[in-house]
Formats: structure tokens, sequence, C-alpha cells
């Protein structure tokens, strides 16, 4: 229904005819290496003996970068501000909007969207000016990875409340390395990543999400996080 139902049906048979395919040639693979535990249900689920998959999760670099933190956050405008990060493809289903909407009444809380500025980002920007916070909603298009260090520094939490699987998200596993904490929906690979209570939270529903924003913004949780 996303794409109009002709275009949408099409995908779909296209996507059982692939998933054939995949199903076939799976059958000549003699190892497979997952990135998660999630994966590898679902490549069970596919039919692979488990006995030929390898799980290796994907390797990030722990943080060596020193930036002025005053300096950066004059730099980016929210000094004395609470900030929320978000880095990757912007789509919905990534939970963007619910981000937003989640912070309408939180006038200290700035959300900074890396990523190219294509996908849903013209639905995110009508989204923000809707609820008249759009000075607080900021889409800086791509970064380096040197901008992205500057970035994380500033960050006081990371959200990911996506809804669909994925693997293992490479977001929160750099979140998770600087030491920020997270709140991610309980999907594909985010479990592995976030031990609830201990350096951040798993929402089941989203419904919850702006409270949970609170308690780790205003500090009520603070001596509970970071112990990762």
């Amino acid at each position: 229904y996303k794409y109009g139902k002709l275009k949408g049906l099409t995908y779909y048979l296209y996507s059982l005819y692939y998933m054939f395919l995949l199903r076939i040639s799976y059958k000549s693979i003699d190892k497979f290496f997952a990135v998660s535990n999630a994966m590898i249900i679902l490549l069970t689920n596919m039919g692979v003996n488990e006995k030929n998959i390898e799980k290796i999760y994907n390797p990030i670099g722990r943080p060596n970068v020193r930036f002025p933190i005053t300096k950066l956050k004059v730099k980016y405008g929210i000094k004395n501000k609470k900030m929320i990060l978000f880095a990757g493809r912007q789509a919905k289903e990534k939970g963007i909007g619910k981000i937003i909407e989640a912070i309408k009444d939180m006038p200290n809380v700035h959300f900074f969207i890396v990523g190219n500025k294509s996908g849903d980002y013209a639905y995110f920007l009508k989204l923000s000016k809707d609820l008249g916070i759009s000075e607080r909603i900021r889409f800086l298009g791509f970064k380096s990875h040197k901008d992205l260090q500057e970035l994380y520094l500033l960050t006081d939490l990371v959200v990911l409340p996506e809804t669909f699987f994925e693997p293992l998200s490479r977001l929160l596993l750099e979140a998770a390395s600087y030491g920020i904490p997270l709140i991610a929906t309980k999907v594909g690979g985010n479990e592995e990543i976030i031990e609830n209570n201990k350096n951040g939270y798993l929402l089941e529903s989203i419904d919850n999400l702006p409270n949970k924003i609170k308690e780790i913004l205003n500090g009520t949780k603070q001596k509970n996080l970071w112990s990762v």
C-alpha cells in the first residue's frame, strides 16, 4: 500500500520470486556469516542449517577524538540544550516521525537528523512545521565521518523507534561506543545492543516513547545508564 495498489502488488510478487531464488541458492552455500542472532533466526527460517551459520558482529572502532565541547555547542547552536541524534536513511519505518512527535512538548530538546535529504524527507519537514517545532528539528544532510564524531560527542540520546526488522543497527553500535544512552524498539538485533535499563530502553511499543525520552534527558535514570 505504501507504493499504491498496482505498484505495491508488483513489488510483492517480485519479492516472492526473489525469496524463492534465495531459498534455492542457499542450498549451494557452505558457510553463512550473520551479523546478529536475529539474522541467524531469519536464515534458519529460510531453510539454512544452523550448523552452516557463524555469527560475527559488525566491528566498530573505539572513539579517539577530542573536540572542545563548548565550542561545538556554540557551532551547532545548542548551548544549554539537549540533543537527540539520528543518522541514516530518511524513511518513515525508521521512526523519525515518531521522534519528532514525541519531543513536540519538550522545548529544550533539539533533534538532529543526518542523512541525504531524500526518501521521506519532505514528509518529516512538513511534520515539523505543522507541529510548530521546525526550529528544533535540524536536517543536516550528508556528513563526513569527522562531522559525525563531533555530533556524537554532543549527543545526549539516540532514539531508533523503527518498525521493521534490521539485523544490527550501525547507528546504535556507534552511539553505544560513545557511551550515549539508547532507546529503540524491540525488533531485529536491537536487543543485542541494548540491555534494558542498563544502557538504555527497549520498547515493546512506542506509546511510552515521550516518557522514556524525558526520563533519560531529565537525568532521572542517569545512574543506571552509561554502564556498558
